[in-house]
């Protein structure tokens, strides 16, 4: 509407109609009422222009959900506007989070977990808790893997001597000698690893009679010390991870685990177990431990669950029937967790990114009309905007692409402001450094601000 031609027209009416009325003319009270009437609707369409002048005149988000605010609290002729204005202006704080308010779960943990991370992505933790330290503590018993030996155990009885069982030993033997009669008995007490991983005190026992004849005899337990075990070495080498003396860890848990899964001993269940622990101690804050930004990492975590349960013992490697069932999983396991790109290079990577991201300023683009329609007020090309959609949540609501057509991707509510980013996802990732071997996530770069997950 031409406010300033509606205005002259209806004041020119108005100076002919009270002509009329003094040159004496009759029945001009029709014209008369339909000139107020039309008066009325002016001035209320006038404010209606005028409420969307605010609307269109805001230069930036928050400008523009002030407008809304107003026109949804001070009212309007037109009952919609008002409905589509508060229906918008409640979601204030989503459109002020945004992209934070549209992510998907994974993503959203990513973005708010920053502050806490490693700047660096390092993902070195300075302070452990109790819970850590006990992890950790645990994982590093060279002491105790140290000492530990495989003994077979021989009866000897009037049918003869054979092996009856083996055991592992954690510890020294200690072997006390009693006479008696014309004998000796031994007594040989020691630390016992259970089945199920139970450190037991035990005590075998044997005698031997006329030892100072050629046909001495023997009867009962004797433990004879077999090869060393081939798993202490590797189990050495994890020890090195954490200085139990100072409680400090040596490297980064996340490039641990690399180590773990990349390394080439074929001790599956040990290896399973030490990732098992250790998934379980970057659980407990990932964000710092940095798994949070490993895909893969965590991937890989879930998997492992589904296969251990988290029930595997430190020492099941020892029991070589307990985890039998599963021995194809593992290989399977270790053999798909093997990656061109390291848990650490990738958790680096995509704490970069979302650290550039939430760097990038929202740029009120554009808006929606009442009818749904966009409107822009700067000619873009590849990006996404964001707004409300029409059950009021914040989402992507048209993509422009290279030629600066929109694509509508959600059903867009009245009124909703169309918001852009100062940067793409994929400018946030080629400055983050992409390492080689990392592709993107389905859907491309910019997927993860379109609510899909990693």
């Amino acid at each position: 509407m031409n406010i300033v031609a509606t205005n002259e027209a209806m004041a020119a009416l108005d100076a002919l109609l009270k002509k009329l009325t003094v040159a004496g003319e009759k029945n001009l009270e029709e014209p008369q009422a339909e000139l107020e009437n039309a008066r009325k609707r002016f001035l209320s369409e006038k404010k209606v222009l005028t409420t969307l002048n605010l609307i269109n005149g805001a230069n930036d988000l928050p400008s523009y959900l002030n407008a809304l605010n107003a026109i949804s609290k001070n009212g309007s002729e037109k009952p919609d506007l008002v409905k589509n204005a508060a229906f918008v202006a409640f979601q204030f704080e989503k459109l002020n989070n945004l992209p934070r308010s549209c992510l998907a779960p994974h993503v959203a943990a990513m973005w708010d977990g920053i502050p806490r991370s490693d700047p660096q992505g390092d993902f070195m933790a300075n302070n452990l808790s109790a819970v850590e330290s006990k992890i950790l503590n645990d994982l590093a018993n060279e002491a105790g893997f140290a000492s530990l030996r495989r003994f077979n155990i021989y009866l000897t009885s009037g049918q003869g001597t054979r092996m009856v069982r083996q055991v592992f030993i954690i510890g020294d033997l200690i072997t006390q000698r009693n006479r008696i009669n014309d004998g000796i008995e031994f007594i040989v007490k020691g630390h016992e690893i259970t089945r199920e991983g139970e450190i037991i005190e035990n005590a075998w026992s044997r005698r031997e009679f006329n030892l100072d004849k050629p046909n001495s005899i023997k009867s009962g337990e004797e433990l004879i010390e077999t090869n060393p075990l081939p798993e202490l070495e590797y189990l050495r080498q994890f020890a090195r991870l954490y200085d139990t003396k100072n409680r400090k860890l040596t490297e980064p848990i996340i490039r641990k685990l690399d180590l773990i899964r990349n390394h080439s001993s074929p001790y599956l269940e040990l290896r399973a177990f030490e990732m098992q622990e250790l998934f379980k101690l970057a659980e407990l804050r990932p964000e710092i431990w940095g798994t949070l930004y490993s895909p893969s990492a965590l991937r890989d975590s879930d998997q492992l669950r589904r296969i251990t349960q988290n029930a595997m013992g430190p020492y099941d490697f020892l029991f070589k029937d307990k985890w039998a069932d599963v021995q194809k999983d593992l290989r399977a396991f270790f053999a798909k967790s093997k990656s061109p790109v390291s848990y650490a290079d990738e958790a680096r990577f995509w704490r970069s990114t979302i650290n550039i991201l939430r760097t990038y300023k929202s740029i009120l683009a554009g808006s929606v009309t009442q009818q749904g329609q966009p409107i822009l007020r700067e000619k873009v090309t590849n990006v996404a905007l964001f707004g409300i959609d029409k059950d009021g949540k914040p989402s992507i609501l048209f993509r422009v692409d290279e030629e600066g057509s929109l694509i509508r991707v959600n059903e867009p509510a009245p009124l909703s402001p169309l918001v852009r980013l100062s940067g793409t996802v994929t400018e946030a990732a080629q400055t983050a450094g992409i390492p080689t071997g990392l592709t993107p996530p389905e859907g491309g770069w910019e997927s993860i601000l379109q609510g899909r997950d990693l």
